[in-house]
């Protein structure tokens, strides 16, 4: 048997012993509970600081680097603010182990002195309106003098919410922020709630994927199959690699360690 058979056989075995270990997996999967939270995680962000842009307007500027909870607690209704979460999702279908997060935003809408206008309405009835880019207000007093009379308004407005990362110094790690601006001068955001529930990185996992490689020594081109099957930490890889000019196949294996991801 020659030895790219051998490799073969082998990545074949390593893929039918990955299947059945996630099938296993799976079908034996066990919440995995933190009971030692002692904390419960603020849904609140951090308040940073306001700034005004180049064209007048306000951001809000919001850290939410702790607002980040493990998935196995969303589910667990433990370590953090389920009164704010049930309250988002009550009227929905969403269930709590499909959220990827959540937000909620507080802001006051606050005008003063607004300088209304006498105008007549479609049955030459006299009302009052104020209206701007963003607000539109009326109100037609009743015939009836004894009476009330009604309030109509239609109110617009861009909420722009942008997060990013950003660290603190070049070797630091990433820090989460939330900049919130609007495009209505008289609205002032409070407060941003937020949970983010991030994707839990697998400790195993196995890929089949094209590959090609440039031998520099010798101007030669292989290209092949390779399968990556990873755990924890440790990656092992199997490739079989065809090269034209020699017209040979050649089995490549290899092994990585994962000291330093940045």
């Amino acid at each position: 048997m020659t030895i790219h058979k051998i490799i073969t056989a082998v990545c074949i075995l390593i893929a039918a012993v990955a299947v059945g270990y996630a099938v296993y997996q799976h079908s034996h999967k066990v919440a995995a509970i933190d009971n030692t939270v002692k904390n419960t995680i603020n849904a609140e962000a951090k308040l940073i600081t306001k700034k005004i842009d180049k064209n007048g307007v306000e951001h809000t500027i919001l850290e939410e680097t702790n607002n980040v909870l493990p998935k196995d607690l969303m589910t667990s209704n433990v370590g953090y603010d389920t009164a704010f979460v049930d309250s988002l999702i009550r009227m929905t279908d969403i269930q709590k182990k499909e959220i990827v997060s959540l937000t909620q935003i507080n802001q006051t809408i606050q005008g003063k002195n607004l300088q209304a206008v006498q105008t007549n309405d479609s049955l030459k009835r006299r009302m009052y309106t104020y209206t701007d880019k963003n607000l539109y207000v009326s109100y037609t007093p009743d015939i009836d003098t004894a009476k009330t009379g009604f309030f109509s308004y239609k109110y617009n407005q861009n909420l722009n919410v942008i997060q990013y990362n950003r660290k603190k110094w070049f070797l630091g790690e990433d820090h989460k922020y939330i900049d919130v601006a609007s495009d209505d001068p008289n609205s002032t955001v409070n407060g941003v709630k937020k949970l983010t529930v991030p994707a839990s990185e697998k400790d195993f996992g196995i890929k089949l994927a094209a590959r090609t490689v440039y031998l520099p020594q010798n101007g030669h081109v292989g290209a092949g199959a390779q399968l990556r099957v990873k755990w924890g930490k440790v990656t092992g890889t199997g490739s079989e690699l065809y090269f034209p000019q020699s017209q040979h196949w050649l089995p490549v294996l290899g092994l990585e360690y994962n000291f330093f991801s940045y």
